[in-house]
């Protein structure tokens, strides 16, 4: 799977940019030193940020054996528990259909089983049944 993302957001960015930065340090050219800084601490942000935004976060599916046959209706119940001091501003579950194409969406319209969470505050915890649609064995 292929993951979206600027290049200067990876280690090897980080440390290109900051070897820009101490070149531009050496060689006295602080207009570019200054912008390509705010760049490095920006793309160090966003770099943070994505290592350690869903690492409290705890998502359940629990209940009986869910079993159905196609075309018929599925239903489990899930939980969401967001275990961090900061809020989790949002979140989008997909569950993986295109693999495995048991379970699809109840609405033919969408391609994938999907959930989206808004503005999830600092330990608090999201009850929902997840429903799909069986579309053969497995």
């Amino acid at each position: 799977m292929k993951t979206l993302g600027s290049n200067f957001t990876t280690r090897i960015g980080l440390g290109l940019l900051l070897v820009l930065v101490l070149v531009c340090a050496y060689f006295g050219l602080t207009v570019a030193g200054i912008f390509l800084g705010g760049l490095l601490l920006l793309c160090l942000a966003a770099y943070l940020w994505a290592a350690f935004s869903l690492r409290k976060i705890r998502i359940r599916f629990g209940g009986k054996d869910a079993c159905a046959f196609p075309g018929e209706e599925l239903s489990v119940s899930a939980e969401l528990s967001n275990r961090k001091f900061l809020p989790l501003l949002w979140l989008d579950l997909t569950f993986p259909t295109k693999d495995s194409p048991c379970i699809a969406p109840l609405d033919e319209a969408e391609e994938e089983v999907t959930e989206t969470f808004t503005w999830i505050l600092p330990h608090q915890t999201l009850r929902w049944r997840q429903c799909a649609r069986a579309v053969r064995r497995g």
